[in-house]
């Protein structure tokens, strides 16, 4: 029989892009949103749906996910920029143990980081099939509206980034130690 039971809930976090400016902004998911559709995370976008860049290629999606680098612009007004979005917090990105899995190509790739700050030197890579794991091919940029291309150490919560890669696979990126604090502790059964 049951004595009892407990209901963890988690509020979303809701946090802002680190900068969202007129013109196009290079950025990624810093959480998790609750509804993903493009529409809704970005419903005073000019360019309309965000734009990822894979297999040497420019695609417009109708949804956003984490770990992937979007190009997103603005054309309007300051007043109508999409500066929040709420969701769960992103604490790491593997294929094998996390639900978050980003495929990437051989060349180069828009690519995203977590909730918290992360160092390029933690970023790694998982086969996809028998193929070998895949290197990282040269150094790490991010794109800075109206300056350009800048290259980076950290990867940012809510920037996109360019890393070109030797093969396809998976891209992983764990945060720098003690980002997201202690885990509160189990509860015991007494």
């Amino acid at each position: 029989s049951i004595k009892g039971f407990c209901l963890e809930f988690s509020f979303p976090k809701v946090t802002q892009f680190p900068e969202m400016k007129n013109g196009w902004n290079f950025i990624s998911m810093p959480v998790r949103p609750g509804d993903p559709r493009s529409g809704s995370v970005f419903p005073n976008a000019g360019s309309g749906r965000p734009i990822r860049f894979t297999q040497a290629q420019y695609f417009s999606e109708d949804s956003v996910a984490p770990g992937i680098g979007y190009f997103i612009k603005y054309d309007n007004d300051l007043w109508k920029l999409d500066q929040y979005v709420s969701g769960a917090k992103i604490k790491e990105i593997h294929e094998l143990t996390t639900p978050y899995r980003v495929k990437i190509f051989e060349g180069w790739n828009s690519v995203g980081g977590l909730s918290a700050t992360a160092s390029t030197a933690d970023i790694a890579f998982g086969p996809i099939g028998g193929l070998a794991t895949p290197s990282r091919v040269g150094e790490v940029y991010r794109y800075v509206t109206n300056r350009g291309y800048e290259q980076v150490s950290l990867i940012l919560p809510g920037f996109g980034y360019w890393i070109k890669i030797s093969s396809s696979g998976y891209f992983r990126i764990k945060p720098l130690p003690g980002s997201f604090g202690k885990e509160a502790p189990a509860l015991s059964d007494e």
